[in-house]
């Protein structure tokens, strides 16, 4: 029995078997992606902020921190104390901090030398060590000036007992700290670092803890940034959207198949009803069959994701990718996310038995001569002659709606996936202008240290001279505040958003009223651009023009003018939005420079401060909707910032130091090779962060391609099985046309009449298809445009419009193929070999 129908069936099996390793193969790269993205995100996120996810603070004693430490949900646990602070003259705080092995190296490894074991001993980053003068070398010995905590100042040697590699997290804060094996009975504050066990819920897991602790001095505090993205790596709500994902696409290639062949089936089914086997027979039988494709094809569709997973992640780069965490390193490793893989597994076995069902029903509630009719009639209706007028009118050809139906969605998925490859590219570029990361390389002076702290102009051009430097752009930066103008009018909805987000804050608001003049003034950033940087903005231009000479001898200033849509509060960077406040070219504008940087800078953003400042009055020349450079005083891109030139911001204020600066290096130049001439023309400048944007763009690019291999990969999964399916529906209902063609010839209808009307039939289902398709993919497309606020980001609603012409034409040229083809065959065959066949 099961060897009958594999002959009568075995199109149909193919085409079963086709569709079931495809939707294997997309259900696994689908966990796979989501598995890569969120563990990569994660990582990054903790690496960016110091490891840990939790903290609890105040009064803990000693057996607080053993009951915390071993609690069953916590993976991680550092202490970390405060001991004293290194009074140095450089401008920038040092501390001294007691900690325990597990928080030394949250984000290190130990390079060089071993970890302190005494109290006398040390351990910090090469890069501490190397802006406090001292030899980043094991051995070394150091003699500081140290302040505890009542101000008392007094002298303490160490040794340098080993070097921590650098970590992201405490070179882009400025956490310069060095570390000594903690003591809790004369250390102060100790502070206990987590990181909760994965599976475990965060917020729960601290509340049980601090409920063991019974202490109500003490506190604690979590990323919930961190929970949330924790959440999304163990959600089930993910895992079942994604599997049914998978098995809906594979039931509509099933029930696509079986509706096409749906006649033909009853057809074979009679005939075999006819030489005695029982429809229990043949059902049983055909689900062997369909039990054995299932068996076969999970195995070789989960195969092949594993192989294409190693493949991707060797190709893209991605086993390079690596975070260190607690002293080691960690690779992200994907692999098929178990969950996803076994529901899917279920719900594509639930899918083939439903189907199995259906047809056994299907063919049990017919006899042998209803299910012989069916086979026959589908044939007639395939292909009908009209008469008009005692003339024939022409043959009116019927191709099933499941076949139209698949060929939109093919068309459809095929489309949207590359605009939805648009719409990535352009969030990805809205991230790093948000950042402002331009360049090869940047340097920037620490965000939260001392506001004068940069590179020098001797620096300047010692860093321009350097081989392999194409290009500097750099950036004096202070903070200002900006008096507002009766004739500007800010965006309320804007500013009432920002301002509820900075209440909590020390800098209380973005745009208020200062106590001691009572004017309305906004907090901005004055920032002197040298002529390269100037230059750089003419891209951004949205109103006026840039005259860099002008700017250098008078109080001509371009303004940076952050742009929003309503509803919409998150700063975009494209020149047709509506800006926060209504300035133009010609306007002026009153800065407030501040007499005394030094001090009290925490004060003087929440404006409760009294030291005095100066007016400058500028001319804004011109107004652009991106600064290029990075604003480092900590006010983001929220308000508008006063751009100058460096040489006038030199005479205004008496700044001398670069905050910021951007690298261009010569095309083909190594990177290595320049990066180490740069570290060492900076060796001796405190207070600065170096960033290789190279590296950091390879990786995001890596990560970007990859998620762009499998959005390719799953549209042409699903769109290519669609389409598959389509194409047998047309193929399968032209081939019933041959009885109808044959009396056609019979009664004289001449062979081009027939080719003349297959090709009007084809280009009829062209026309609707086509339209069909567009119309949907275009709605996907604005849904898109609108729903990912794409069209904030400078993305415009038409997309590669080429692509879409190319897929018209190919899919013109099929359906002529197709139809015509296969009639001129069939006419070809003969009057008698049709008869015959039929």
């Amino acid at each position: 029995m099961v060897k009958y129908l594999l002959i009568l069936q075995k199109k149909n099996l193919f085409y079963l078997a086709l569709g079931l390793f495809c939707a294997v193969l997309l259900g696994c790269s689908i966990g796979w992606m989501e598995q890569f993205q969120n563990i990569s995100q994660y990582y990054e996120y903790q690496y960016n902020t110091g490891s840990y996810i939790a903290y609890f603070s105040g009064n803990l004693s000693e057996q607080d921190i053993a009951v915390i430490a071993a609690d069953q949900n916590v993976e991680q646990c550092g202490v970390v104390t405060y001991y004293k602070k290194i009074v140095e003259g450089k401008g920038k705080d040092f501390w001294i901090r007691g900690a325990d092995a597990n928080y030394m190296l949250r984000n290190s490894v130990v390079s060089q030398g071993r970890l302190p074991e005494k109290r006398n001993e040390l351990t910090a980053e090469r890069w501490v060590l190397e802006t406090l003068g001292a030899e980043p070398k094991a051995g070394t010995e150091i003699e500081f000036v140290l302040e505890d905590e009542a101000g008392n100042h007094f002298r303490e040697r160490f040794v340098v007992s080993g070097i921590l590699s650098d970590s992201a997290y405490a070179k882009e804060n400025g956490k310069m700290n060095l570390f000594i094996p903690a003591d809790l009975e004369e250390d102060i504050d100790p502070i206990v670092n987590l990181d909760i066990r994965q599976g475990a819920d965060l917020a729960e897991s601290l509340e049980a803890i601090q409920a063991k602790l019974g202490a109500e001095d003490v506190f604690y505090e979590f990323s919930s940034e961190a929970g949330a993205m924790r959440r999304s790596m163990g959600s089930m709500k993910a895992v079942w959207g994604k599997s049914l994902l998978t098995a809906g696409l594979f039931c509509i290639y099933l029930v696509g198949i079986c509706r096409l062949g749906k006649e033909q089936f009853q057809k074979e089914l009679a005939k075999l009803r006819m030489c005695g086997f029982s429809v229990r027979m043949v059902i049983l039988s055909l689900a062997k069959l369909w039990l054995a494709v299932y068996a076969v094809c999970t195995l070789a569709g989960t195969a092949c994701a594993m192989a294409a997973v190693t493949l991707l992640t060797k190709a893209a780069g991605l086993d390079r990718i690596h975070f260190i965490f607690w002293g080691e390193s960690r690779h992200i490793q994907p692999e098929i996310l178990t969950p996803m893989f076994l529901l899917t597994l279920l719900l594509l076995l639930a899918v083939l038995l439903a189907v199995c069902i259906w047809i056994g029903f299907e063919g049990t509630r017919r006899s042998i001569l209803s299910q012989m009719r069916e086979g026959q009639n589908a044939r007639r209706c395939a292909c009908r002659m009209k008469e008009k007028k005692g003339k024939w009118s022409g043959l009116y050809f019927r191709v099933e709606w499941v076949s139209v139906g698949m060929a939109v969605l093919a068309g459809v998925v095929f489309l949207t996936m590359d605009y939805l490859q648009l719409s990535e590219k352009r969030m990805e570029e809205n991230e790093i202008f948000s950042q402002c990361r331009n360049g090869d390389f940047q340097i920037t002076g620490f965000q939260q240290e001392n506001i004068l702290n940069g590179v020098s102009r001797e620096k300047l051009e010692e860093i321009t001279a350097l081989e392999g430097t194409a290009r500097v752009d750099a950036a004096m930066t202070l903070p200002v505040r900006v008096r507002l103008e009766d004739d500007i009018v800010p965006a309320s909805d804007y500013y009432d958003t920002y301002n509820e987000y900075a209440k909590d804050l020390y800098y209380r608001e973005f745009l208020g009223t200062e106590p001691a003049s009572g004017d309305t003034v906004y907090k901005s950033t004055l920032m002197g651009y040298n002529d390269s940087a100037l230059n750089r903005l003419d891209a951004y231009l949205c109103q006026g023009k840039i005259d860099v000479e002008q700017m250098k001898t008078s109080n001509t200033a371009v303004l940076f003018v952050p742009q929003y849509v309503e509803g919409r509060f998150r700063q975009r960077f494209y020149s047709n939005a509506r800006q926060v406040m209504d300035y133009e070219p010609g306007d002026r504008i009153t800065v407030k420079i501040r007499d005394d940087y030094e001090t009290d800078m925490e004060s003087y953003w929440a404006m409760e401060d009294q030291i005095s400042s100066h007016e400058e009055v500028f001319e804004i020349a011109a107004v652009v909707y991106y600064p290029y450079l990075p604003n480092t005083s900590a006010m983001g891109l929220v308000n508008p910032d006063v751009i100058i030139s460096d040489a006038r911001m030199r005479e205004l204020t008496g700044q001398q130091t670069y905050r910021v600066v951007n690298i261009d290096l010569d095309d083909g130049f190594d990177e290595k090779a320049y990066e180490i001439g740069l570290s060492d023309c900076l060796e001796t400048v405190p207070g600065i962060t170096v960033s290789n944007l190279i590296s950091a763009r390879m990786e995001k690019e890596m990560r970007s391609r990859i998620y762009a291999v499998l959005r390719i990969m799953w549209s042409l999964l699903a769109g290519a099985g669609l389409a598959v399916c389509a194409l047998n529906g047309f193929r399968q209902h032209i081939r019933q046309r041959k009885g109808e063609l044959r009396l056609c010839r019979m009664i004289g209808f001449s062979q081009k009449e027939l080719l003349w009307w297959a090709d009007r039939e084809g280009l009829c289902y062209f026309a609707w298809t086509s339209t069909a398709t567009l119309a949907l993919a275009y709605l996907l497309q604005y849904r898109i445009y609108t729903e990912n606020g794409n069209q904030v980001m400078g993305l415009s609603f038409w997309g590669h419009e080429g692509f879409k012409l190319m897929a018209l034409v190919c899919c013109f040229a099929m359906t002529r193929i197709l139809f015509e083809k296969m009639t001129r065959r069939m006419i070809r065959s003969g009057i008698m070999e049709n008869r015959r066949e039929d």
